[in-house]
C-alpha cells in the first residue's frame, strides 16, 4: 500500500514542482521562429522597430525603444509563453535587451494575443558562489508613450 501512495503523491505534486519556463524565440532575417501557427505571421523589422504577430502589428515608439535598448551594443532576445495557466496571465511575448557590460537587462512584455503592453521592467542579476539572485523593478511608462502605442489590425 505504501509503495502506491508515494508514486501517486509524486504524480499529483509534480506539476507544481516543475517551474514554468518561457520558450526562446529566434529571429532569422525578419521572421520569428518558435511561435505556434496560430501566431503567424510573426515578424520584426529592427530598423523600423515594428513587430507583427498574427493579425496585430505595432511600431515601438522611439521613447520606449530608447529606454529598452540603451546602446547599439545591447543583445536583443525574444521569448514567449502561451502554454501556462491563462487565468493568471495572458499569453505573452518578451523583448529583452541585455546590457553589454552588466548582467542587467530591460524587458518589455506584450500580450501575445493583442500586442498591448503588459509590463516594462529592469532585470538585475547578481551572482556569488551560493548562486544567482534575480531582482525585477517595474518601470512606469509615461501616458504620452502609451498613447502613441497604436496597434494595427491586418
Amino acid at each position: 500500500m505504501t509503495k502506491r501512495i508515494i508514486p501517486l503523491f509524486l504524480l499529483l505534486t509534480l506539476p507544481s514542482l516543475v517551474a514554468h519556463q518561457d520558450t526562446n524565440i529566434r529571429l532569422l532575417g525578419y521572421t520569428f521562429y518558435g511561435l505556434p501557427d496560430s501566431y503567424q505571421p510573426a515578424t520584426f523589422v529592427l530598423e523600423k522597430k515594428r513587430i507583427r504577430i498574427g493579425t496585430n502589428a505595432v511600431t515601438i515608439p522611439d521613447y520606449l525603444w530608447k529606454r529598452l535598448v540603451r546602446s547599439e551594443k545591447n543583445r536583443i532576445d525574444f521569448r514567449s509563453s502561451w502554454y501556462h495557466n491563462l487565468e493568471r496571465i495572458p499569453p505573452y511575448f518578451v523583448i529583452s535587451a541585455k546590457e553589454s557590460n552588466t548582467e542587467d537587462s530591460f524587458n518589455l512584455t506584450l500580450n501575445l494575443d493583442t500586442l498591448e503592453v503588459l509590463l516594462f521592467e529592469k532585470e538585475t542579476r547578481t551572482s556569488d558562489p551560493s548562486g544567482t539572485e534575480v531582482d525585477y523593478e517595474q518601470i512606469a511608462i509615461q501616458k504620452p508613450c502609451l498613447d502613441s502605442w497604436i496597434i494595427e489590425k491586418h
